[in-house]
């Protein structure tokens, strides 16, 4: 199975789209992708369940957590954000991930105060300095701030349907 990649609009009386495919082939370390977005910078990226892959148009380029110490594999990418000072947030199967632009490296995010270090994260928001994370215990939401090229979440607060399932 293939990936489709990009809709390039063409001039009348030609195809109205042209169609790329992508596979590993190309790459991709795997064929399925999970979810797709353009950053700033103009790249896009793509999670899939065996890493993060960075397009510049012309390569992929693929990312991986390093699992030395835990064992854990951070790997499988359910989604993909990036917040309004372009840093990049990514919902794992196994936690939240930041990207390290400077470092070109992935890292774990720890969370202090709950035990969402381990969830899967469904989906991932950041907006005006906070993260939104839709994970299978509720809605997390938490401020952060980034030392050193690495994230810190300041606050943490679960939403839930029923609060004494926490």
């Amino acid at each position: 199975m293939s990936m489709l990649l990009l809709f390039q609009l063409m001039l009348k009386g030609q195809s109205p789209y042209k169609v790329y495919y992508y596979t590993t082939e190309d790459g991709l370390p795997q064929n399925t992708v999970t979810c797709i977005i353009k950053d700033s910078r103009g790249f896009l990226w793509f999670g899939t369940p065996n890493g993060l892959c960075r397009f510049d148009g012309y390569q992929i380029r693929v990312y991986k957590t390093e699992t030395t110490g835990s064992g854990i594999s951070m790997n499988t990418i359910h989604s993909l954000c990036e917040d309004d000072k372009g840093n990049l947030w990514i919902g794992s199967a196994k936690g939240l991930v930041y990207f390290s632009f400077q470092q070109e490296k992935l890292s774990a995010v720890k969370f202090p105060w709950h035990n969402a270090n381990t969830k899967k994260i469904n989906a991932v928001r950041a907006w005006k300095g906070e993260l939104w994370l839709a994970t299978q215990n509720g809605l997390y939401k938490g401020s952060y701030s980034i030392n050193d090229e690495q994230p810190e979440i300041q606050t943490c607060l679960l939403y839930t349907s029923d609060a004494a399932d926490e």
